[in-house]
């Protein structure tokens, strides 16, 4: 009992992440179950997403790799736990239960707080509107407003951030970092460039047939997160950390690419 009390007194780290790390202790003094359990974690809820949302799974694993997106989940164990978690959130928005949808999130946001921002997701996929575009390859309301909220965030970020390390403590470290300078990131660049590619290609090759997709609620919800996805990137240009949060959301992008190219004409475009 002692011991759980000096574990919790860690503020570095958040406080589910801390238990995690505890009750394995409990178990075994071995440090690689840690990452065994996050490893079957990760598998299963990936698993889970692709069985029941995706009618490519095959080309999502093999974007899952070709981005090193695998090679990140090896690599930030909390951030790893967060995404894992939020594939079971997913369900929620999209059988509109907002209270189970908050509890995940919040359960998420003891991994890491970046978890916080997946709030963002209800509202964005059931209270903007049923659809995702006009007819063609015009942008839509949704996307217009996301792309000049992330112009806005961009130009007034250092404000932006200063507040966030107030609420958020835990990161003063970063102050004056690298990763909040200001200055622009070949890396995320290119990166931008190819979310842009993947979400807009489909769309320029067959506009009506991406349109017919994106009338069904679980292709509209992740296309709206790819196009959060790439509005984050956007502010992650001139705050590398910003990466952190976009991270959460990536996946969904491939996601929504990997049904997109499925439905494209076999014999012609795919």
């Amino acid at each position: 009992g002692q011991l759980l009390g000096q574990v919790l007194q860690n503020n570095r780290y958040e406080h589910g992440y801390l238990l995690f790390n505890w009750a394995i202790g409990r178990i075994t003094d071995n440090p690689q179950w840690l990452y065994i359990l996050i490893g079957l974690f990760i598998i299963l809820s990936v698993g889970f997403f692709l069985k029941k949302y995706i009618d490519a799974p095959g080309l999502v694993c093999i974007l899952l790799v070709e981005t090193l997106m695998v090679d990140s989940w090896i690599s930030v164990a909390r951030q790893t736990i967060v995404v894992g978690i939020l594939f079971w959130a997913f369900g929620f928005i999209i059988k509109k239960k907002p209270l189970g949808f908050a509890i995940l999130v919040l359960l998420a946001s003891t991994f890491h707080n970046v978890a916080i921002v997946f709030l963002i997701a209800y509202p964005l996929i059931n209270f903007t509107g049923g659809g995702t575009a006009y007819k063609g390859k015009k942008l839509s309301l949704v996307e217009i407003n996301l792309l000049l909220i992330s112009i806005v965030v961009s130009v007034s970020l250092g404000g932006i951030l200063q507040r966030l390390l107030t609420l958020f403590p835990t990161y003063s470290y970063y102050r004056n970092g690298a990763r909040m300078n200001g200055d622009a990131r070949l890396a995320v660049i290119l990166q931008i460039i190819v979310a842009i590619l993947m979400i807009y290609m489909p769309r320029i090759i067959e506009p009506e047939t991406i349109s017919s997709i994106n009338s069904k609620n679980t292709s509209r919800a992740l296309y709206r997160l790819s196009f959060l996805n790439l509005a984050i990137m956007i502010v992650a240009v001139r705050a590398t950390l910003f990466m952190r949060v976009a991270g959460i959301f990536s996946i969904y992008r491939l996601a929504y690419y990997a049904i997109c190219v499925s439905e494209l004409n076999y014999h012609k475009n795919r």
